[in-house]
């Protein structure tokens, strides 16, 4: 037990007498995480930005039910604010 305080101790003395120069932040197509379910065959990302508009729309093809129209709802009234 006080060899893992002494070596905590040893750790964090180490990490602040580290220089502290801050590497930049990588690019937003770095930090991307895919959380996509399924995952798709490819997928690429790049830097740059999605504007939406007054007239994006979110529809759904080959289901309905009124939880996903509610979702969907949902979610275009929380991007309009």
């Amino acid at each position: 037990m006080h060899r893992m305080v002494a070596v905590l101790l040893a750790t964090l003395v180490g990490l602040s007498e580290a220089p502290s120069q801050a590497a930049p932040p990588p690019s937003p197509a770095l930090r991307f995480v895919n959380t996509l379910m399924p995952q798709p065959a490819q997928l690429s990302a790049k830097e740059g930005q999605l504007t939406l508009t007054a007239s994006f729309a979110a529809t759904t093809d080959h289901y309905r039910d009124a939880r996903l129209d509610a979702a969907l709802a949902r979610t275009l009234d929380g991007l309009r604010t």
